[in-house]
């Protein structure tokens, strides 16, 4: 470990430019004195590998995705939307004759990988209950229920996704005319007999696809009925909405042939030096890089008392990456990970998460971006033995369900400019 020493009058400078307020620690006489030195390391040992968590809660997505896609890198990302129907009132005039039925998709600006390529959506008829069975009463990425194997709908689109339109499907007649009868003649009168009729429905993309598209939680089914007797021609509508957490997105994913492919377990990894030199983190399917900083203790080399005053991770983004194809988000947050991976907080502090920034480094010929981010808590949790004796940073695109973005990170092997490190600042005061 190499570091520099900036001496008492960088002190001054840093307390000069700095909230004093903000700084995590109490300065006395004693820190603050002609004995401080203050040291700047950017050269303690972090290593990155990708890790896989067995499974991840996606209730709290603000859209449905569907789509997929094919990536030389990720394999095939699948994005697939269950969908519990729900109605206000349970009522149609008995001389009301049925119309048609249509699911409303509602774009909510979000997509990935090209939309300029046609897509092909299918709905089918969910044949199960949509409930869940684990404790928690979640969805998750991985969560799914048989459809019937008969589409109620098939329908090629060119996805417009910024364009704030919506887009109209035409679902199976026979299966709009069923749930118009049962309305009409009061077999089905509330929620719960209309969940046990109609378990929900089921849309995904043909396969291979080209984009995954984001479309509003607000979507809803149209049925559409006329009554006969009326002199106008006011066309009649009942719109079903979507319950959640019973209407969600899954990410059935496929890494067969990718370098995923033997992350069975979350407790496996998959290290930077086996990958190129490259960490991955992938939204939607919990692709997680692993931060592991083998060495801090070795700061108590440095002779005194000492305290991190700051501890900033710099990671880069890959040039592998391409932000034009696969745009890439302004922030990154970290879990606090165990030796098995499991998860046990978030980087933080206090209630108060913290998230790594996304910056363009412009001061090189490529200018490329790079998070930064403070990691100062992680690194006084891993120095104090009584919280874990063991503990790591599991890095992740701050919207990490509703999504299928993917990123391709630097490890510390890379160029000095484009590498993983850490930028500590160390002060020392002696005893």
């Amino acid at each position: 470990m190499r570091w520099v020493l900036l001496g008492i009058m960088a002190v001054f400078c840093i307390f000069s430019c700095t909230d004093i307020d903000q700084i995590d620690l109490e300065i006395g006489k004693d820190l603050v004195s002609s004995n401080t030195k203050v040291y700047y390391i950017d050269t303690l040992s972090v290593r990155s590998s990708t890790i896989r968590l067995d499974s991840m809660a996606v209730n709290s997505s603000s859209r449905f995705v569907v789509g997929n896609y094919e990536d030389p890198i990720f394999g095939t990302s699948v994005a697939e939307t269950f969908l519990q129907l729900r109605l206000e009132t349970f009522s149609i005039d008995n001389e009301a004759t049925y119309d048609s039925i249509q699911l409303v998709l509602d774009y909510d600006g979000y997509f990935y990988n090209d939309t300029l390529a046609e897509q092909r959506l299918q709905v089918f008829e969910v044949l199960e209950d949509i409930e869940f069975n684990d404790d928690d009463g979640l969805p998750y990425n991985t969560t799914s229920f048989k459809a019937s194997s008969q589409d109620l709908a098939d329908h090629v689109y060119k996805p417009r996704p910024k364009s704030g339109d919506t887009l109209f499907i035409n679902l199976d007649d026979a299966f709009g005319a069923r749930l118009f009868e049962q309305i009409q003649e009061k077999d089905i009168t509330d929620n719960e007999e209309l969940q046990r009729a109609f378990k929900g429905l089921k849309i995904q993309a043909e396969s291979p696809g080209h984009t995954l598209v984001g479309f509003e939680q607000s979507s809803f089914v149209r049925l559409y009925y006329s009554i006969d007797k009326e002199t106008d021609d006011d066309e009649r509508v009942r719109d079903f909405t979507f319950g959640t957490p019973q209407s969600f997105t899954a990410f059935p994913s496929d890494f067969t042939g990718s370098l995923f492919e033997g992350l069975s377990s979350q407790e496996q990894t998959l290290s930077s030096l086996e990958a190129d030199g490259q960490s991955f983190m992938q939204t939607g399917n919990g692709l997680l890089t692993k931060i592991h900083v083998p060495y801090l203790e070795r700061i108590y080399d440095i002779p005194g008392t000492g305290t991190i005053l700051s501890a900033t991770l710099v990671v880069p983004m890959s040039s592998d990456a391409d932000p034009d194809q696969h745009p890439i988000r302004d922030s990154i947050q970290a879990y606090y990970l165990d030796q098995k991976s499991d998860i046990v907080g978030t980087l933080g502090y206090g209630s108060v998460p913290v998230y790594g920034f996304l910056t363009e480094k412009e001061d090189t010929e490529f200018a490329k971006d790079e998070y930064r981010m403070d990691i100062k808590p992680f690194l006084n949790y891993k120095l104090d033995d009584r919280v874990y004796k063991e503990l790591f940073l599991g890095l992740f695109p701050s919207q990490l369900n509703g999504a299928l973005d993917r990123y391709i990170l630097n490890d510390e092997n890379q160029e000095n400019d484009r590498k993983l490190k850490i930028e500590l600042i160390y002060s020392v005061y002696d005893e």
